[in-house]
C-alpha cells in the first residue's frame, strides 16, 4: 500500500510545482550570477528577468489558495 503508484490530480500537481519552482529559480539566479562573475562584466542586462521571476513566485505565494 505504501509504494502504490497513482496519477496525480491537478491540486497535487500544483503543490509539486509550488515546491519545485523556487529551486529552479534559485538555480537560475546562481547561474546568472556566476556567468556575470566569470565574464567579469558589470552589465546586468538580464537581471530584469530574474527579478521578474522572483516577483511572480512571490505573487503566487501571496495570492494562491493552495
Amino acid at each position: 500500500m505504501v509504494f502504490q503508484i497513482t496519477p496525480l490530480n491537478v491540486a497535487e500537481w500544483l503543490v509539486v510545482l509550488k515546491i519545485s519552482f523556487p529551486v529552479i529559480l534559485l538555480d537560475e539566479t546562481l547561474k546568472f550570477g556566476a556567468r556575470h562573475l566569470v565574464d567579469g562584466s558589470r552589465s546586468f542586462r538580464g537581471v530584469q528577468w530574474v527579478v521578474g521571476m522572483w516577483a511572480a513566485y512571490a505573487a503566487i505565494l501571496l495570492y494562491s489558495p493552495w
